[in-house]
């Protein structure tokens, strides 16, 4: 990673030009969301590992998180 800096340099250069910026903006929303996803199935995680939650509360959790999940691929492929 020795050309990070210099990489990060270019991009801002070309950003402030103009340069595909929407495809950067929406590749920025996407990381932002996979990383808010990826925090958000981790603290469930946890919360399921430390409190053993009733029956009901996972399934309305799973569904949730499937639910959420189709709707993200089905944002993802259009």
């Amino acid at each position: 990673m020795p050309n990070w800096w210099e990489r990060r340099a270019q991009r801002e250069r070309e950003l402030a030009e103009g340069i595909d910026a929407d495809l950067v903006s929406a590749n920025r929303k996407r990381w932002t969301l996979g990383s808010k996803l990826f925090v958000i199935g981790a603290l469930l995680l946890a919360i399921d590992w430390l409190w053993r939650l009733p029956r009901w509360v996972h399934l309305v959790v799973a569904s949730i998180a499937d639910r959420d999940s189709e709707q993200y691929l089905e944002m993802g492929t259009s």
